[in-house]
């Protein structure tokens, strides 16, 4: 965890952020996007966010939770692929489409949760020679891999559910590794992930 008032080498100049409370904040453009700090005299956990401060969660309620699937479905994906939002949507008749490599579809659980299962709805569009990892933002703020080689899934159908070693997090990301040759992109009909 990075304490603000420790920072080193930046501009720290005193902000009003949400709670009302003074506190020593860097410079946004000095801070990579995605950036997750925690800042001590507020208690609270902010993100850089489209260049500015975003208020995450309150230390308060840092102690972890086990992830439900409807903490996993509460809001929308985001990110590069096509229809991000259709990965956790609860409608397996829609699907993401991912290429090239690197595009990314990513989940807020809006909280700190455990997680150590997933599974993958198919695509008939899939051969299965593409691939995808998910991975999962650690209570730093960086990304982290959780599993890789994830096969694309040639079928319609609910992949098994796999068991995986438990991680802490407030957000996981899906990223195409490698490219299924069926139509040039990798498609997913519906992802869960939770914790068991």
């Amino acid at each position: 965890m990075v304490d603000l008032a420790k920072i080193m080498g930046l501009n720290m100049p005193k902000a009003k952020l949400f709670s009302g409370l003074e506190v020593n904040l860097p410079v946004v453009e000095s801070i990579a996007e995605g950036s997750l700090f925690l800042c001590t005299d507020a208690n609270y956990y902010y993100e850089v966010v489209a260049g500015a401060w975003v208020k995450k969660f309150s230390t308060t309620y840092y102690k972890a939770v086990d992830a439900t699937l409807a903490d996993f479905q509460a809001n929308a994906a985001t990110g590069t692929v096509a229809t991000p939002e259709r990965l956790n949507d609860n409608n397996t008749g829609t699907s993401i489409q991912g290429a090239p490599i690197g595009e990314y579809a990513e989940v807020d659980f809006g909280k700190v949760v455990k997680i150590d299962q997933w599974r993958q709805f198919g695509d008939a569009n899939n051969t299965g020679d593409g691939s995808w990892k998910l991975q999962y933002k650690d209570v730093n703020g960086d990304w982290q891999d959780w599993v890789t080689g994830i096969a694309t899934r040639a079928a319609a159908s609910w992949s098994g559910m796999a068991s995986e070693s438990e991680v802490t997090t407030f957000a996981i990301r899906l990223v195409v590794t490698a490219v299924d040759t069926g139509l040039g992109e990798n498609f997913m009909g519906e992802l869960e992930v939770f914790y068991s």
